[in-house]
């Protein structure tokens, strides 16, 4: 197994050479059946709604605090690189379903 992986080119090379997905993939592995191809698309499936539940996961004194200082929130999903923003209202408004729920 050592000496077969050895003997391997790196797949960033087999890129630069050209070769298709499905060439490299027989480099690798030259048994491989390819059953079918679907595109790979990136989706972040990220909401304000999504976000405005995570909020109400914080400690109450959290969401109390953030509303004394009535600046809201601004959240920073990593993964698309959106921000949302929460005014103090719906600071308020997060912290009651919070405390009814």
């Amino acid at each position: 197994c050592e000496q077969l992986a050895a003997r391997q080119k790196a797949v960033s090379t087999l890129m630069v050479e050209g070769n298709s997905l499905e060439e490299i993939i027989l480099e690798y592995f030259p048994d491989a059946e390819i059953l079918e191809h679907k595109d790979v698309k990136w989706f972040c499936g990220c909401s304000k709604e999504h976000f405005a539940d995570s909020l109400m996961t914080l400690a109450d004194k959290d969401l109390e605090e953030m509303i004394e200082d009535g600046e809201g929130a601004e959240i920073h999903c990593q993964y698309c690189n959106t921000y949302y923003q929460f005014n103090n209202e719906e600071i308020k408004e997060i912290y009651g379903r919070k405390k009814s729920s």
